[in-house]
């Protein structure tokens, strides 16, 4: 079983890390704009990633976990303290930050460049687990990438009786030199 974060040759993951040193708080990414990830090659052309990335990586500087604390979120935070010392039990929130605003800016982003992924046979998509959030990105291993080698054994897609060879506009005009006919 593989956990939701993780990336396979059929998923690619740009996630949103948190960190930090002290009371600083920052997001840093695990992908970069000028590095393609080999799950993507022949799907999306490296300037499309490369412009989906930065406007991804823009998000880095509004993110919620960032953001300094509330008075809302520094009140709730001392009832639970006391609520912690005077019974033993309270109920803490992970960090100060609304997420609503931020997730609909990463909605927008994804939507824009959602038919650009498509067009490759790949989809995007927002996913979290408690209070991670990262972008998903799933490739259909059935739809054929562009110029991605076709390794030995696996069935390639010819177009179907009657339909135009690439590179010859009349249906069924002579095929292309070396493309398989039935004997």
């Amino acid at each position: 079983m593989v956990a939701p974060w993780q990336e396979t040759q059929y998923r690619v993951v740009v996630e949103f890390k948190k960190g930090g040193s002290g009371v600083k708080r920052e997001i840093t990414m695990d992908h970069r704009p000028d590095v393609l990830p080999p799950q993507l090659h022949g799907r999306v052309t490296p300037q499309e990633w490369s412009v989906f990335m930065t406007e991804v990586a823009q998000l880095v500087y509004s993110h919620p976990y960032t953001q300094a604390p509330s008075a809302e979120y520094c009140c709730n935070f001392a009832a639970n303290m006391a609520c912690l010392l005077a019974i033993g039990f309270g109920c803490f929130q992970g960090d100060s930050g609304n997420y609503g605003p931020w997730l609909a800016q990463l909605q927008q982003i994804l939507d824009r460049h959602a038919a650009a992924f498509a067009a490759g046979g790949a989809s995007l998509r927002i996913n979290h687990v408690h209070g991670s959030y990262w972008v998903e990105i799933n490739v259909d291993p059935t739809f054929m990438a562009v110029g991605a080698p076709v390794p030995a054994g696996v069935p390639v897609y010819y177009p179907p009786p009657g339909a135009a060879p690439a590179g010859y506009p009349q249906p069924g005009g002579p095929p292309p030199p070396g493309y398989p006919t039935k004997a």
